[in-house]
């Protein structure tokens, strides 16, 4: 999420010097500062693509469209090599104007920018690997090859980091082949975790990272596939569809449906093939949940050829104050704003709630440990 913040910053500070300039047109000159406002407008769309539709993609989005058309004509006497020693009065007003709204939006964008979360900070290292499928018949893995294919759905694995000259976030690898001596390094059962429509996996991320510190391999995976619909067509896409549910009122009480509740059921149970496709099928899975009703986690846990461990439900533990919504006074401080939280780079609450799950996880592997 830090990331996307850096790159909104970097929009902001393209279109500053586009609209700045005008103050310092003093000699005849090529008007060469007006090439940064279609980078802008190019960037501020591949912020969509890779970041997925937000309110301040939307708003730079707009603003960059809008200086990249009043800087049309400069561009074309650009190209054309025609010198300015002037510009007119329109332009300068349409100039402070946007302006005004840059500097408006640098200033929000800075007093809401999320917590900086870096794997390397919590010995951990994150993997991110592109899948294409579907829930009934399985999810494979994208290679960097596949760049430009369909991707219905996203793996991310957190573990903890062994060598520290290794990147710690990385989508290049391959996913490991499921072998004897891979299992054996696992000493701790495998933790499983899949996002909603309501948040996605990102949006738990310092606690995903909290367990991975721990020692503990989080598997978490978010799915968009034509069986995992919560929304139709297009909006159920990664890039709409949080957007589509937390924006719209009707949409959001869809979330309480049997239909939504099902679509993250069967996720659970896809990320849980994934799983055994890695680990084998005598590996123990740790489920973790928010916001579950318990016969939706009886049919994933309950499911034949699971090697259940135990399953923690999120929203059981009180001081977790924004159920379905994952860590957002960390990952989305406009949204935790909206429900009366603020900022927090502490990181408090998900310490506290990966401690309660490595407890709760130890305490059942002693108390089956006992029983044998």
């Amino acid at each position: 999420m830090f990331d996307a913040f850096l790159s909104q910053m970097l929009i902001v500070f393209l279109l500053f010097i586009v609209c700045v300039r005008f103050f310092f047109a003093q000699n005849l000159t090529i008007d060469s500062c007006a090439v940064l406002a279609p980078v802008a407008f190019f960037i501020s769309l591949a912020n969509i693509f890779l970041w997925n539709l937000t309110l301040p993609n939307i708003f730079l989005t707009a603003l960059s469209f809008i200086v990249f058309a009043t800087n049309f004509r400069a561009l074309l006497r650009l190209f054309s090599r025609v010198f300015v020693d002037r510009y007119s009065a329109a332009f300068s007003v349409f100039s402070i104007l946007e302006l005004s709204l840059i500097v408006f939006s640098a200033v929000i964008l800075i007093l809401n920018r999320p917590v900086k979360i870096e794997p390397r900070n919590f010995g951990s290292k994150k993997t991110v690997y592109r899948l294409s499928g579907s829930i009934s018949h399985g999810f494979e893995q994208l290679l960097p090859g596949d760049f430009f294919y369909r991707s219905t759905g996203t793996l991310k694995i957190y573990e903890p980091l062994t060598n520290f000259s290794e990147n710690t976030e990385t989508t290049t690898h391959e996913l490991p082949a499921p072998t004897q001596e891979l299992t054996q390094k696992k000493q701790k059962p495998i933790i499983v975790f899949c996002g909603s429509e309501t948040a996605e996996t990102q949006d738990y991320e310092p606690y995903l990272l909290f367990l991975s510190k721990k020692g503990f391999t989080v598997l978490a995976a978010d799915f968009y596939s034509h069986d995992c619909l919560y929304l139709p067509g297009i909006f159920n896409s990664r890039i709409f569809r949080k957007f589509m549910f937390l924006n719209n009122k009707n949409n959001f009480q869809k979330s309480e449906t049997l239909a939504a509740k099902l679509n993250h059921t069967n996720s659970y149970k896809a990320l849980t093939k994934l799983a055994q496709k890695l680990y084998g099928k005598d590996f123990p899975l740790y489920f973790v949940f928010d916001s579950l009703d318990f016969d939706s986690i009886c049919q994933i846990t309950e499911t034949g050829g699971i090697q259940t461990a135990g399953f923690f439900s999120l929203n059981t533990i009180q001081e977790y104050k924004t159920p379905k919504f994952g860590f957002i006074e960390q990952t989305n401080i406009p949204l935790a704003k909206k429900y009366g939280f603020s900022r927090d780079s502490s990181l408090f609450i998900p310490r506290y709630l990966a401690n309660k799950t490595a407890e709760q996880i130890e305490s059942e592997q002693n108390a089956i440990s006992t029983t044998n």
